[in-house]
């Protein structure tokens, strides 16, 4: 069995500015280190609470694939957590945000984290290296123990689980598998559990041969070292539609939003996660020579309730995705403008967080407070 250390950074960032009607963010930290068969891997998590807000719940928001969570805490003026973003609006609803960072986050672990690890005697931990081989797989045997880490610091005996992604992904082959009391609600945002967009078949063509698979994981294993330049590129540049094309309209964030997103939040992807999903592409959202994730959570009897949020112009996703996760698990299905990594972050995060909050405490529907 993997060994397991949990570690809490108690210290309480106070001196962040106040979110509306004086409402005062908090921000520590929670890491949990897992031992695995060839590395150990750490996953961090942001914890996020309002002050003086009656609390509602616990959500762990869970990112994609390529990204460390400080997707959910980028504002419109490339600040991270402040009033506007994704996840501080849950907070000032009354949830307890755990923002996770995968175990790839290299950059969120090594700029932000490592502080907080000083063990035994030693000033300063080595810098951090993801797994090379680390999986789907892995990632989602990591799930349960997120729960269970969240609930017990939260206190709760259940919690909500948003995933974009690559995170809804997780959460939907962990609950395809195991019954749970300690997930009560899951929001769904353009996950893709189905393939068969152009790009999804491009990349699967492009990986066929063996050099050309090895060309395509070595990129990915570099993403997050060569995002940083683009950062360096002129505003006028990096609002090229074709920039970000397939995954983001990079028109609908600030100069300072996208600067951000690709310095900071952009992360690599290891070769073992790559592998996961070329195997996605070719044999379906599955395990390995098994029944579809999908199907399986469909035949559960599961006391989770369900919602799903995709892009009508995601080139990444198509909503035949949304409409396959709606039928087989019962969900409302909603569909906005704009394209993937947009339902998040720019323009169009208010409409997503305001839908996933009216999911989440469906009280919010009768005053609609506290909208973004």
């Amino acid at each position: 069995m993997a060994r397991i250390e949990k570690f809490v950074c108690r210290t309480v960032d106070k001196s962040r500015a106040p979110w509306r009607n004086g409402v005062r963010p908090q921000k520590s930290h929670l890491i949990i280190s897992v031992e695995g068969k060839n590395a150990t891997r750490l996953t961090c998590f942001d914890k996020i609470m309002a002050e003086g807000v009656e609390h509602q719940g616990a959500v762990v928001l869970a990112p994609g694939i390529a990204t460390n969570g400080w997707f959910f805490g980028l504002g419109a003026n490339g600040g991270l957590y402040t009033e506007d973003s994704f996840a501080s609006f849950l907070a000032q609803i009354g949830y307890i945000v755990y923002v996770y960072h995968p175990s790839y986050s290299e950059k969120a672990i090594n700029n932000h984290f490592r502080p907080c690890l000083k063990l035994g005697s030693s000033s300063a931990m080595p810098k951090y290296q993801m797994p090379a081989e680390l999986s789907f797989e892995d990632l989602t045997v990591d799930v349960p123990i997120i729960i269970e880490t969240v609930c017990e610091d939260a206190r709760m005996d259940a919690v909500a689980w948003v995933g974009f992604s690559l995170g809804g992904m997780l959460i939907l082959a962990y609950l395809a598998g195991a019954q749970t009391e300690k997930v009560n609600k899951v929001v769904v945002i353009g996950s893709p559990v189905i393939f068969n967009t152009f790009a999804e078949r491009a990349l699967d063509k492009i990986a066929r041969s063996q050099k050309t698979e090895a060309a395509l994981l070595l990129f990915a294993a570099n993403l997050g070292m060569a995002s940083p330049l683009l950062a360096r590129l002129p505003d006028k540049a990096l609002g090229l539609p074709s920039l970000g094309w397939p995954a983001m309209e990079m028109s609908n964030l600030s100069e300072k939003e996208r600067k951000v997103f690709l310095a900071d939040i952009i992360e690599s992807i290891p070769p073992g996660l790559a592998r996961s999903f070329l195997r996605f592409v070719r044999e379906g959202f599955s395990p390995p020579g098994g029944i579809s994730f999908i199907e399986q959570l469909a035949r559960r009897q599961t006391q989770v309730l369900f919602s799903c949020i995709y892009a009508a112009n995601d080139g990444l996703v198509s909503l035949e995705n949304g409409y396959q996760i709606a039928e087989a698990l019962s969900a409302p299905l909603f569909m906005l403008p704009g394209s993937h990594n947009n339902l998040v972050t720019g323009s169009k995060r208010d409409q997503t967080a305001m839908i996933v909050g009216n999911f989440l405490c469906p009280e919010r529907r009768k005053t609609n407070t506290l909208s973004p």
